[in-house]
């Protein structure tokens, strides 16, 4: 069985739970303390009184410790959408669920809900009105900004009221008000930064787009952030082509990204700006 010590203490903590009460009644506590820190292994049988204790099932636990470590709730859901494994996003839904059940946190809900939406895409419906309202109804109490919301944002962005989601741009990227910069990882503003820009383009405010794009290279452009470089060049690109400067080499521009993100392993973002490059070219006319 592959370490398991991580699983144990990041399930331990989101119930709340002490190392004592988990390893009451199942192991003296000191030993359960070096198995949480993966220097002492357990039997499989002592494990399903452990799981007892979290009320979870060990398949719920084999699937959790098989991606712990690798990637986070967020990115599982997208990689199982992007991949069209459709079973592992019905299993993450379910255990999305049951999180918020347990843990009323509002991070496994707008999981939930990321599951939904990404399920009426994949049938070409749109999402539950009531969902979207209760996403647009979190973000407008909201006085103070957290990574999770701007991923959120990076999530939802396109279902929620377009002058919302600029509204909320401008205050966090250009006014950056309502936020710590330690709280906001540059990769995350990053994202949401290229996802406002394909919301301008999509709603024809290519002014706006270009704006965003010049600050987004302000904030982020520099020869060692590879993806900043990368997908700034890709709309480039894209403004070769709507404004009819060069489409040829707007296109050049980004299938280069393409390429570039491929090689990177990141088939899915790969995938979704060939698709919107696709758009582009499909309906653009000379301006």
């Amino acid at each position: 069985m592959k370490k398991i010590g991580q699983t144990l203490r990041l399930l331990r903590q989101s119930k709340g739970l002490s190392q004592r009460e988990v390893a009451e009644g199942v192991m003296d506590f000191s030993y359960y303390n070096r198995v949480e820190n993966d220097k002492v292994n357990i039997s499989f049988s002592k494990l399903l009184l452990l799981l007892e204790n979290f009320d979870i099932s060990i398949e719920e636990f084999m699937f959790l410790n098989e991606n712990n470590n690798k990637k986070d709730l967020r990115t599982l859901i997208a990689d199982a959408y992007y991949l069209g494994n459709i079973q592992t996003l019905l299993k993450l839904e379910k255990l999305c669920i049951k999180q918020f059940e347990e843990s009323d946190k509002i991070l496994f809900r707008h999981s939930f809900i990321l599951c939904r939406l990404l399920f009426a895409r994949r049938n070409n419906e749109k999402l539950e009105q009531r969902y979207i309202d209760e996403i647009v109804d979190y973000l407008n109490s909201l006085s103070y900004y957290t990574r999770n919301d701007v991923r959120m944002l990076s999530d939802f962005y396109d279902i929620l009221p377009t002058e919302m989601v600029f509204f909320l741009f401008e205050q966090m990227c250009i006014g950056k008000k309502k936020h710590s910069i330690a709280d906001l990882s540059g990769f995350d503003m990053l994202v949401f930064h290229f996802n406002v820009i394909d919301l301008a383009i999509k709603h024809e405010k290519y002014s706006l787009a270009k704006k965003i794009l010049e600050e987004t290279k302000k904030e982020f452009f520099n020869p060692l952030n590879l993806l900043a470089v990368t997908i700034c060049n890709y709309y480039d690109g894209l403004f070769l082509i709507l404004f009819g400067n060069d489409a040829e080499q707007g296109t050049k521009l980004a299938e280069e990204t393409i390429v570039v993100l491929e090689s990177c392993k990141l088939k899915y973002q790969a995938q979704r700006h060939k698709e919107f490059l696709e758009e582009i070219k499909a309906k653009v006319q000379p301006i």
